[in-house]
């Protein structure tokens, strides 16, 4: 699974109720069909808001693979199945994944938008961890604009955020990020101590958040 899908634990609780349907054979998934479908029944129990998550994160793997098509039909999917359950949780991560898919096409009003929306969906059921995630990833896209200022503030209150959580992968994260504004807004020290505390924080069994902070 990816990163977004193991971590986020103490916010799962606060998913809305479940909104049952009768199962459907699962489309084909052009990027990787057999893989794709194993996924999802993975997390498929005949609830709209398990599969909106399920193709949230597919989507997010057909971005990173550069399948911009897919990744635009997952999304679109997802934020379909998410409206109609009327899960916040997954609405929040299908506008939180469309807007990353968005970042990484470089179209970045598209992606502030959603991240935003994703944000207020967070928000709203109290679940500080993704939240502070979706913070991440606004001041990732601040970065990308240039704007350092909106850039370090925004990163900063994602960090204070996710220190009042347990989401040690998001917060590890976020620290490496704002050590990365720093380092181009010229505060060497400040991000070296930043850097260096994420790298001990991470655990010898979190893998994505070890690779994370090879960058760091």
């Amino acid at each position: 699974m990816p990163p977004e899908s193991t971590r986020g634990a103490e916010d799962d609780a606060r998913q809305s109720p479940p909104n049952r349907r009768p199962k459907k054979p699962i489309p084909k998934n052009p990027s990787d069909p057999e893989n794709a479908a194993r996924f999802v029944n993975r997390w498929r129990l005949g609830r709209l808001d398990l599969e909106s998550l399920a193709l949230a994160q597919l989507g997010a793997i057909a971005s990173v693979e550069d399948d911009v098509a897919e990744a635009r039909e997952l999304s679109s999917r997802a934020l379909a199945l998410a409206q109609e359950s009327g899960s916040r949780e997954a609405v929040g991560m299908a506008k939180t994944m469309a807007g990353r898919n968005a970042m990484r096409e470089d179209d970045l009003d598209s992606a502030e938008s959603a991240l935003r929306e994703g944000l207020a969906a967070y928000e709203e059921i109290g679940a500080a961890g993704r939240a502070g995630w979706v913070m991440t990833s606004l001041g990732s896209l601040a970065l990308k604009r240039g704007d350092l200022g909106k850039a370090e503030e925004i990163l900063r209150d994602s960090v204070r955020r996710l220190g009042n959580t347990q989401e040690q992968g998001y917060l590890v994260e976020a620290q490496r990020m704002l050590a990365e504004a720093l380092v181009q807004a010229g505060k060497l020290g400040e991000a070296e101590r930043i850097a260096e505390h994420a790298r001990r924080a991470v655990g010898q069994d979190d893998v994505w958040s070890r690779a994370s902070t090879l960058h760091a």
